[in-house]
């Protein structure tokens, strides 16, 4: 499996990606029976370094999807504000045409 790149990166897709997963594994150490322990430590190491790229991908993603939520959140929470800002506006308009109402039928 190891004799060339492409065989290689297949080898170790397809050996984590659990699907022949200790066929692989098992090939390489009777492979070469007196690298047996270096055999197993680079897969141990393989294992390792695939297991904190998953981590860091899942925890991208959902770190994105947070930040994503926050903003329309943020986004939510100003039209909100704006919206009310601009309702309050209206009804002191309205009461100070009502008060000017009045005064002009005081007045006649």
């Amino acid at each position: 499996h190891f004799n060339h790149m492409a065989g290689s990166v297949l080898a170790i897709f397809q050996a984590f990606s659990t699907d022949g997963q200790y066929d692989i594994l098992w090939a390489c150490l009777q492979a070469e029976p007196l690298w047996q322990p270096m055999t197993f430590l680079y897969w141990v190491a393989v294992g390792v370094i695939l297991g904190q790229i998953l981590v860091n991908v899942f925890l991208a993603v959902l770190a994105s999807v947070f930040t994503r939520v926050r903003e329309e959140q943020a986004m939510r929470h100003a039209l909100l504000d704006a919206s009310k800002a601009e309702l309050e506006r209206a009804q002191q308009n309205n009461e100070r045409e009502k008060e000017e109402g009045e005064k002009t039928k005081e007045g006649e």
